[in-house]
């Protein structure tokens, strides 16, 4: 007996938890943004992109319709002028 490829079950377990966050307007990716800044208010998002091991135009992307949804808000890092802290 050959047992099921685990990035198929990978692949239908995130499937899964999409169609129900997509209820919520959310996707996978966005909820763990989401999970990531709740655990650490004022990340920054370079630290938050290292964290979550995406790149940062990704994370740019997933950001910017929970900014304008107001799921998170952003402000510019008072120490780094260039860069941004999710709340």
């Amino acid at each position: 007996m050959q047992l099921p490829r685990t990035e198929d079950n990978r692949a239908r377990g995130l499937a899964f938890y999409d169609r129900f966050l997509a209820l919520a307007g959310l996707s996978s990716v966005q909820f763990s943004l989401l999970a990531e800044i709740h655990s650490a208010p004022g990340i920054a998002m370079q630290t938050l992109s290292k964290q979550l091991v995406m790149d940062r135009m990704s994370i740019v992307c997933a950001i910017q319709p929970l900014t304008r949804t107001g799921f998170i808000e952003q402000q510019a890092d008072p120490e780094i002028p260039v860069s941004w802290q999710c709340f």
